[in-house]
């Protein structure tokens, strides 16, 4: 009799073993049903799919008090976003304008540096024009003083005096020559300085009508 009391308490403990012991099918069931809310969607749900979904479920929920305030604070995250760009965009263009005014002076002291090696050329180029006319004059003066003398001996003294007159017509235009190359080069150099030098007035211009534009709408979000 003893026995068959131990065995029924047994039999009874094993029954409620079995009844609280987790089933392995419901866990698994249990398992699969934990999904994400992407997953919810199906397998075939993309991020943009979600991302919409999700703000239709938004602006459904958020009534019209809410949605005043995320209208605010998306004006807000607008503002303070062209707030930084344009920030960002005008600390590189008032460099740009700092290489500017230091390209401007460069550009200005070349001129002055052509300028100042020409000007004593040109001078003398206006020397040299008068005295090539005066040569050439004396040279007609020659030629026509020897159509009107016949006399061998003082043909022979014009003849000396046209050589002397030649000798310095050719030297003067030697030096006029060399002078005339010299002054074209500084003319070409100051040519090209100033387009450079054009050129970057135009970008100067262009880069302070942008930063005034940048000036009106920080003052424009600041108000």
């Amino acid at each position: 009799m003893y026995n068959s009391v131990i065995i029924r308490k047994n039999m009874k403990d094993e029954q409620n073993l079995n009844a609280t012991a987790p089933d392995p099918q419901t866990n698994a069931s249990a398992a699969t049903t934990k999904r994400t809310p992407k997953q919810a969607l199906g397998p075939e749900a993309t991020e943009t799919e979600f991302e919409r979904k999700r703000k239709e479920a938004m602006l459904a929920m958020e009534g019209d008090e809410g949605r005043l305030r995320r209208e605010r604070a998306e004006q807000r995250k607008k503002e303070e976003e062209i707030m930084s760009q344009v920030s960002v965009e005008k600390a590189g263009l008032t460099r740009r304008l700092s290489e500017i005014a230091r390209q401007k002076e460069e550009l200005e002291t070349k001129w002055m540096q052509y300028s100042d090696k020409k000007a004593p050329l040109d001078a003398r180029l206006a020397v040299l024009v008068e005295q090539e006319v005066r040569v050439e004059s004396d040279g007609e003066k020659i030629n026509q003083e020897e159509h009107n003398t016949v006399d061998p001996k003082v043909r022979q003294e014009i003849e000396k005096k046209r050589w002397e007159n030649d000798d310095l017509r050719r030297k003067i235009e030697k030096e006029k020559w060399d002078i005339e190359d010299k002054t074209s080069n500084l003319t070409k150099f100051m040519e090209e300085n100033k387009l450079a030098y054009q050129k970057v007035l135009d970008e100067e211009d262009q880069i302070a009508r942008r930063v005034d534009e940048i000036d009106r709408t920080v003052k424009m979000y600041s108000v």
